[in-house]
This record gives structure tokens, C-alpha cells and sequence, in this order.
């Protein structure tokens, strides 16, 4: 915000919202170039200069895998043996992120950027366009200022000379509206490349090792047990480098011009390199600090099973067979910020400093099972399973089942049961942390990138749910066929909340407390300024959804739950696998095979105000309660064996789907090198069919061992992912954005 000024050079009490007078306008953007510090200086439309995000990020992150696996199987007799397995991978990423983020909820307390700041490139003026000079008695190359602050910006304002030339030329103390702490024409701090890119890294370190007993039950015969302990553990450990710090940011911005320049803070774009920021300066806003979560389950199984003694009483179907177990869980997990983030420090994020956090539960649980052969065709399956936690919730879940073997090729399943989740540790406590999110506001036409916040909920309720399903099986020799029905019922399914649920929902409210009848989607349809300061004052707003008190259509920042409990979710679906294997002639054996999942619904209600809705058929882009949900997504492949080679070769269908995600594509079209899609706006992610082969030869003796080698491709006929007006680009989880890939692997048994 930039004051504005009379034909006497004074101020008028007014402000005018401006640019960096230095970002480049549009019509001068240049293509993107790979290891290029591309459009350093941004990209002006209309008032608002654009930054670029993610020029050069990868898809795909590169990563680096290590893993170990053990196994060990000792025979003490013939009623006990000893097993041991133990595994252990390391994964390592690097990822290249956007020179900083967008991220302006804490821009206040930034202050005033005062003229003298090194950079400051907003001249001051006159109405007529006249340059203005101050005074600088003490020739200490700083203008001098008075004792009136008539611009309330809290600093006192220069002592104006006139617009005669003297040498003592006047810059704007100015108040950030919008602000990325390093732009590409800073000097690049440690953590950052010759062309930009922000370096994250991380490596996600996961553990387990298990010991099993399985024995002879004693004092029951035919009974065998297992009784196992297992101990994993996960440690993901990653550098936190969109955080910035902004106590350096103030400190800078406060610094002695005179006396201290080194120690200035310039956010503006760099033309000329002695206002350019120190290195020292550059590493304290880049804010670059680990942070980390680990989480550890410590397990002890104990399962007994065999057939029931009656006696001598069977059944006509035979013997009654049963398995009790118990199983001990204990469950710890810890949360340690970033230090910038432990103190409250960051640009991007709460001014409330976050604690480490850490939590832990015990679990016990005990099961039944039973086989109840009623019939030497018919079998009735039960199950019960109890589990206590020792943070407070229980669940006792039976399930029921039955298989008619009606002929020798058919049988027909029903089952029905419950199942209970409980939220998880990190789901309940994890600390308040921000990164970004694209949000659309149905108030303004602000439709971008914005701070998301999102930590535990302690409010979350357990998760239950019911479940039935009916089915078939037939067997002809070499071919087989298998149809399940699916039924399953939610209550208080945990699902993730998005920041556009979020805001979505307040403009709901809006339109009950108002009357307002329009959709929020286009100018038209949207209410007027007035009307949404009429709302804020209400005090009915949602207080999470921070807007720019000098321009409330900017959104500042969503914060939002992490995790909550739908109101109801019910899906049903079709399973079917089929399998067909021949030989041919001496020309090895062959198998085909078929497994397809037909979603015939997916009725759910985000909470008790909102609709049941279906999303079968939908990209379901503006809820976190259902994925994309195509009716049909099936697999067929195609298996060859001969001797020691082996071809396999898998066709994957996916089924179209309505796109209904929001169209990002006027913002995105304003940049270079972008491709969206503007057709699918009201239309569909087309179907997708693509092909995988590989090649297998086993039997390599090698240094008294076995090798194997397998070579493949995946996505063989090279099909491009279809383009979609959304940031990404493409949607990832249906369609296959990699494009053709090739892999060879190499296995060796000894």
C-alpha cells in the first residue's frame, strides 16, 4: 500500500495498492528453460505481480532406497519352531520447491517498509507525477523526517523540500500487502539453487523385527498355537524450508541503513546489486530447520487353534473349528517441530509457538473365531473381537458368515459384521502446522494459493462401521470365477477437511443468515463487498478463514481441523476376479486373469447441514470425504511360462469420470510453458487404458545361489496424461503422468 499524495507533495489520508514498480510486465515473460534462474522479476497483470511456483519441480521427486530383509526359521522339534524376521528401509528424497512460498496471514506485523530501506523502489511523487526531495541535514545520506505522522503508518514522516532536484531524492515508506520473503533477484541463500529452486530433503527410516513361536498346544490335542512379539518404528525426518522466519524479516527491516547496512532486510526486487541482501541476512529469512515425527507400535500375539473337543460329537459337516487370540498393542508416537516453528517465529504459520508433542496408548484385545461345519456343504463362520483402549474407547464387533458349496463348480458366501477405527495418536495431538493450499473464494474472485493450517483434532470420535456382503464362486477345471456384492455403512467416517470445505461451508452459512440465493461461482453469482462486511461484523463468520483487512476478497489463511467424522459414508461395489490357465502344445503354459471393481455407489454427507451426495462418477475434487471415483477400474493380464522364462503383461482400465474441481485456467494461462485444459470445464476425465509388459528368466546358478533378472516397461505404448485447468496439471491417481518408463531388476537367493 503506497500513501498517496496532493500537488503539494502531501498526504491525503488516501492509500493506492501498487506493485513493485520493477516486475516485469506480462507481455515480457519468457519461456521456461531447464537450470535457468527463469522471469526472476515476476510477471505483472493488471496490479498484481505474479510470481512462478514450482517452474522446475519434478512430478516425481528423485528418491534413494535402501532395504534389508532377514528371515530365519530354526526347527526345535516337532512341536515347537523358532521364527525371526527383521527388516529395515531407508528411503532419502530431494525435492525442488518454489523459490518461497505465497503465505501473508502474519504481513501486519511486518510493519512499515521505510524508504530508506536499501532497494525501496517506490519514489515519492506529487499528483502531477513530480519527483519529491526531502532534507538531509546531517548529510548521512538518510532524508530527514519531522514530528506528524500524518499518514498513521507509525512512522513519522520525511520533511518535504519540494520538487526541485538537490540530491536528496524521497522514496515511500510503504506497508506490504502480499509478499514472498526471497524472490529470485535476492542472493541465493545456502539452502537454495543457482536457478531458485528452495532444496528440501528428507528420509523416511522404517523398522521391524518379529519373533514367533508356533508349538504344539499342550494338554489339547490337535491344537496348534502361535505366539509372536513384533516391534516396529518409523522416523521421518525432513528439512522444513517454506517456513521463513519473520523476527529476521523484522529485525531487517528495522535495520541501521547508516551504521549496519549488511544487516538490511530488502524484500523488493534486486536492479541494482549493492541493495542486494547479505548471505547472513538470506539464511536468517530462509528459516531452514529439520523437523520430524516418529511413531512406534510395540505388538504381542497369541492365537490358539484347533478343532473344538465335544466328545466325540461332530457335526454332519465334521469337527468344529475354532481360534482364540489375545494381542497387546503399544502404541507411541512423538511430534518435534521445527525450532522456527517452536518459537513462534514463522512467516508462513501461527504466531503461537508449537510444542513438541508426544503421546502413547495401550490397546488389548481378545478374538474368537468358529467354523461350524452344519453341513457337509455348508459352513457357518463367527467371530467376535473385543478391544480396549486405554485412552477411553472400547468396541465389542461381531461378524457372521455363511458358504453353501451348492455343486462341485458352486458356492455361494454371505457375511455381515461391524468393524471399529479409532483415530490415531497424530489424528487426535499433532501440533498446529502450515504449508499451502489453492482455495477459491465464492465471496471474491480470489482463486489461488493461500497458507492452509491443520493440526490433530481432539474432538475426533471413533469411526464404526457395517459391512455385508454376498457372493459366488465357480470353478470348470481351468477356469474360475468369483462375484462379490459389497455393502458398507459409515458412521463417523474419519476423512481429511480441505481449506475449500472450509470456506464453502462459511459461504453456506452465509447464504442461511443472509437469504443470499446466488452459487458464489462467478461475479454474478456472488455477493457484494457490503454484504460481506455485513457477514464479518456478524460475528457468525468463521474466524478460521483470515481475510486482508485492507482488501477482504484476499485470503490470508485457512485453518482447519486435520482430520473429522463425516456425517455418513455408504458405498457399494462389485467385486469380480476370474482366471483362466491352458497349455499350449510345447509352448509352456498360459494365464489369464481378470479383476475388475464396479462402484455402483458412494453416498456421502460431509456433516449434518450438507446433502447426501453420490460420488460415483466424479472426480469429487472439492471434498476431502470421497476420492475420485470412476464405476469401473478393471485389470487384465496375461501370463506366460515356459521352463525358466516368464512374460507377463497387465492392460489397466480406468472409467471416465465428470470433472468438478474449480478452473484455475485464467490464472494459469497467464504463464509460460503452461498447457490447461479448458474443454474439461463441465466435462470429463476421459477413460484410461494403458499396458505394462515385463520379461523374466529364472534359474541363473550363480556362487551356490539363484538369480533371477526381470526387465519391463511400464505404460509400454507411452499415453499422455489428460490436462486438467488444476495446479498440477493432470490427475495422478487415475491417470499415469510419468508417461512410458522402463525398469530392469535384478534378484539373487542364496
Amino acid at each position: 500500500m503506497v500513501p498517496v499524495r496532493d500537488e503539494f507533495g502531501q498526504y491525503t489520508g488516501a492509500t493506492a495498492n501498487q506493485a513493485d514498480p520493477n516486475c516485469a510486465p506480462a507481455d515480457q515473460r519468457n519461456s521456461y528453460v531447464a537450470g535457468a534462474n527463469n522471469n526472476p522479476y515476476g510477471m505483472l497483470v493488471g496490479s498484481t505481480c505474479y510470481f512462478d511456483f514450482g517452474d522446475t519441480r519434478s512430478y516425481r521427486e528423485p528418491t534413494d532406497t535402501t532395504s534389508l530383509f532377514v528371515n530365519a526359521t530354526w526347527d526345535v522339534s516337532d512341536d515347537l519352531t523358532l521364527k525371526f524376521q527383521a527388516f529395515n528401509s531407508r528411503l532419502y528424497q530431494v525435492a525442488y520447491t518454489s523459490t518461497s512460498n505465497p503465505g501473508n496471514s502474519r504481513i501486519g506485523e511486518l510493519g512499515g517498509l521505510r524508504g530508506e530501506l536499501p532497494g525501496n523502489p517506490f519514489l515519492a511523487t506529487n499528483s502531477a507525477g513530480e519527483q519529491l526531495y526531502g532534507v538531509d541535514t546531517n548529510g548521512d545520506g538518510v532524508p530527514d523526517r519531522g514530528s506528524q505522522d500524518l499518514n498513521n503508518d507509525g512512522l513519522m514522516d520525511y520533511i518535504v523540500s519540494g520538487t526541485t532536484p538537490n540530491g536528496v531524492l524521497l522514496h515511500e515508506d510503504v506497508k506490504a500487502r502480499t509478499l514472498r520473503p526471497i524472490n529470485k533477484t535476492h542472493i541465493t541463500s545456502d539452502g537454495h539453487t543457482v536457478d531458485g529452486d528452495n532444496i528440501s530433503d528428507g528420509t523416511d527410516h522404517n523398522r521391524r523385527l518379529m519373533l514367533q513361536a508356533d508349538f504344539a498346544v499342550p494338554f489339547l490335542d490337535g491344537w496348534e498355537g502361535m505366539a509372536a512379539y513384533a516391534q516396529s518404528s518409523q522416523r521421518l525426518r525432513y528439512m522444513s524450508n517454506q517456513n521463513f522466519d519473520i523476527e529476521a524479516m523484522k529485525q531487517g527491516v528495522q535495520c541501521d541503513v547508516v551504521n549496519d547496512r549488511d544487516a538490511c532486510y530488502n524484500p523488493f526486487f534486486v536492479v541494482d546489486e549493492a541493495d542486494n541482501n547479505s548471505i547472513h541476512v538470506m539464511n536468517a529469512v530462509a528459516a531452514r530447520s529439520k523437523e520430524m515425527e516418529e511413531t512406534w507400535l510395540d505388538t504381542i500375539d497369541i492365537v490358539l487353534n484347533g478343532e473344538v473337543p465335544l466328545g466325540g460329537f461332530e457335526l454332519p459337516g465334521g469337527a468344529i473349528g475354532a481360534a482364540v487370540g489375545y494381542q497387546r498393542r503399544n502404541d507411541k508416537y512423538t511430534n518435534t517441530p521445527s525450532v522456527h516453528e517452536i518459537r513462534g517465529d514463522t512467516w508462513i504459520g501461527s504466531p503461537i509457538p508449537e510444542n513438541i508433542t508426544s503421546g502413547s496408548r495401550e490397546v488389548d484385545a481378545y478374538f474368537m473365531e468358529l467354523a461350524i461345519p452344519v453341513l457337509s456343504n455348508v459352513e457357518i463362520e463367527a467371530a467376535v473381537r473385543r478391544e480396549d483402549f486405554s485412552t477411553g474407547q472400547e468396541s465389542t464387533d461381531p461378524k457372521f458368515g455363511v458358504t453353501w458349496a451348492a455343486t462341485d463348480w458352486l458356492n455361494l458366501r454371505a457375511t455381515t459384521g461391524d468393524a471399529f477405527i479409532a483415530p490415531t495418536i497424530d489424528q487426535l495431538l499433532d501440533p498446529v502446522s502450515c504449508a499451502l493450499s489453492t482455495v477459491t473464494d465464492r465471496f471474491s474472485s480470489f482463486s489461488a494459493f493461500t497458507t492452509a493450517c491443520s493440526g490433530g483434532n481432539p474432538d475426533l470420535e471413533n469411526e464404526r462401521s457395517t459391512s455385508k456382503q454376498l457372493g459366488f464362486d465357480l470353478a470348470f477345471g481351468e477356469f474360475d470365477l468369483s462375484v462379490t456384492w459389497n455393502e458398507t455403512d459409515f458412521e463417523n467416517r474419519i476423512v481429511g477437511i480441505t481449506g475449500q470445505q472450509v470456506m464453502n461451508a462459511d459461504f453456506e452459512a452465509f447464504k442461511v443468515w443472509s437469504g443470499f440465493t446466488g452459487s458464489g461461482v462467478g461475479a454474478g453469482n456472488q455477493p457484494s463487498m457490503e454484504q460481506l462486511e455485513a457477514w464479518l461484523a456478524s460475528g457468525l463468520s468463521n474466524p478460521d478463514i483470515i481475510r486482508d483487512e485492507s482488501d477482504l476478497g484476499t485470503i490470508l489463511q485457512v485453518t482447519s481441523p486435520g482430520s473429522v467424522n463425516a456425517q455418513s459414508v455408504k458405498v457399494t461395489a462389485y467385486d469380480i476376479q476370474g482366471n483362466y490357465t491352458f497349455g499350449f502344445q510345447d509352448w509352456g503354459d498360459f494365464r489369464i486373469n481378470l479383476q475388475a471393481t464396479y462402484i455402483d455407489e458412494f453416498l456421502y454427507q460431509d456433516d449434518e447441514d450438507s446433502p447426501v451426495l453420490d460420488g460415483v462418477g466424479q472426480t469429487n475434487l472439492l471434498t476431502g470425504t470421497a476420492p475420485a471415483l470412476p464405476e469401473l477400474k478393471a485389470n487384465l493380464s496375461l501370463g506366460w511360462v515356459m521352463g525358466n522364462h516368464a512374460v507377463t503383461g497387465i492392460v489397466h482400465y480406468v472409467d471416465e469420470v465428470e470433472w468438478d474441481g474449480t478452473n484455475y485456467t485464467p490464472i494459469i494461462q497467464r504463464f509460460a510453458n503452461t498447457n490447461p485444459n479448458p474443454s474439461i470445464v463441465g466435462g470429463k476425465i476421459r477413460a484410461w487404458t494403458d499396458f505394462d509388459l515385463a520379461y523374466t528368466y529364472r534359474g541363473i546358478n550363480l556362487f551356490g545361489g539363484e538369480m533371477g533378472i526381470s526387465v519391463g516397461s511400464r505404460n509400454l505404448f507411452d499415453r499422455e496424461a489428460q490436462r486438467t485447468p488444476d495446479f498440477a496439471g493432470v490427475m495422478g491417481e487415475m491417470q499415469d503422468p510419468m508417461g512410458r518408463s522402463y525398469y530392469a531388476r535384478l534378484v539373487y537367493d542364496f
